[in-house]
């Protein structure tokens, strides 16, 4: 989603990857976690 840039009077401020700036009630927050840019690929052969 984006970058939080502040948390005050029950407001976050949200920077997106495009650069704008959002705001969004905490009351409808319901989780939040940072996602990777996608899976490892493996590399080189199998083992054995």
């Amino acid at each position: 989603m984006g970058e939080l840039e502040s948390w005050r009077d029950g407001v976050l401020a949200v920077r997106k990857r495009d650069g704008s700036l959002v705001e969004i009630a905490e009351e409808t927050l319901v989780a939040a976690r940072i996602v990777t840019g996608g899976p490892r690929t493996r590399t080189g052969g199998l083992p054995g």
